[in-house]
């Protein structure tokens, strides 16, 4: 009886919870249809450029044999404009942590060697002094510096609030990232990249278009590269969606927020699958794949911290360890060798050429034979 009667209480709190839940997310679903309906239309005034082409794409006839909710989609997709709208300038953003690490070395040299800036701004609240190198030589961000002569370091202030609303103390840095990101992108415009993005070819052919982002996963779109015209109008909207900011909930302000609004302003987003390899759920694959995916992707994200809570450290004294195409170009980038170079030294290097079970998540992979 004493059983019976506690199965009967979990359930009614179960169903309690499943309901406030549900009161929850319709309260929040109609603030924010509210908040974005007047932002569109305070931006259509401001801005007589912007084409909306809903009405008349809704009136079109269409034949029997064509979904027409499908071609409403289809037609409303971002266009490119005619020229490169988005400066050659690329943004990375460091708060708050003094190590910088022979990654992102690599990264950085990879970024001016690979997608060939006019300009790489170094955001950053650290000043010039990083912890980080190899033996007794400099910094690895001294290095940097000495390597890059496009890198500019600019001071920045991370900010508290947004929109009135404290930023996390859990999700401090991150949080403050995604914000100046945004802020940055709309006074320069240009390339925003994570820290441990690796650069691969220019993202010249997306510069055409007004704001550009990767695809990531369900519900969601990834926000550690962007590509953006500093007066895009997506750019603002995903900005001022801040309003209804989630200081504790990791993505929820940022990658599902940007996914949402991408979903009812399809033509004012650009959304690929070649920007980034590999999505957060392979992290890490890169390093194990010997698919030739570099020829098709723009850039790779490590997931520094995901590869880092389950391997060592990258360093020069295991870069060689890596069998794999991602791992001659982190050689080649460091190196300057080639690839033929590469394998001669690599011959008694440890191979690491099966992939962990934790990225083989989806049949995808498994079908490209990694």
């Amino acid at each position: 009886m004493r059983l019976t009667s506690r199965w009967i209480v979990a359930l009614v709190i179960v169903i309690v919870t499943w309901f406030a839940i549900l009161e929850y997310l319709s309260t929040s679903s109609e603030q924010y249809d509210s908040v974005i309906g007047e932002m569109t239309r305070k931006f259509k005034q401001e801005d007589e450029n912007i084409i909306y082409d809903v009405e008349i794409i809704e009136k079109g006839n269409f034949s029997s044999n064509v979904n027409a909710e499908t071609l409403i989609i289809n037609a409303q997709r971002a266009t490119p404009n005619s020229i490169k709208v988005v400066p050659n300038i690329v943004h990375q953003i460091w708060l708050h942590e003094p190590e910088f690490l022979f990654i992102h070395y690599i990264c950085l040299i990879s970024i001016y060697k690979n997608l060939k800036p006019d300009i790489i701004y170094f955001h950053t609240n650290m000043g010039l002094d990083f912890n980080g190198s190899y033996g007794n030589s400099k910094p690895w961000f001294e290095r940097a510096r000495l390597a890059i002569p496009v890198l500019v370091v600019k001071e920045i202030t991370p900010p508290d609030y947004v929109f009135n609303i404290s930023i996390s103390t859990e999700f401090r840095a991150p949080h403050q990232a995604d914000v100046l990101r945004l802020e940055i992108l709309m006074e320069y415009g240009g390339i925003y990249l994570d820290g441990d993005v690796f650069g691969l070819h220019p993202l010249d052919n997306l510069r055409y278009y007004d704001y550009t982002v990767n695809e990531h996963e369900i519900k969601a779109l990834m926000n550690g590269v962007i590509v953006a015209n500093k007066n895009s109008l997506f750019l603002r909207l995903f900005y001022e969606s801040y309003i209804n900011y989630k200081p504790n909930c990791w993505g929820c302000s940022c990658c599902v927020a940007m996914e949402t609004i991408a979903k009812k302003y399809p033509h004012l987003v650009n959304v690929v699958n070649d920007l980034v390899f590999p999505k957060w759920p392979q992290s890490g694959i890169q390093f194990y794949a010997n698919y030739n995916w570099i020829t098709e992707k723009y850039t790779t994200h490590i997931w520094l911290r995901e590869w880092n809570n389950r391997h060592e450290k990258i360093t020069p004294d295991n870069i060689h360890c890596f069998n794999s195409y991602f791992g001659k170009m982190m050689y080649k980038i460091y190196m300057g060798e080639t690839e033929q170079e590469y394998e001669k030294k690599c011959t008694h290097r440890e191979r690491a050429t099966k992939i962990p079970k934790y990225m083989v998540r989806s049949r995808k992979f498994r079908r490209k034979g990694y």
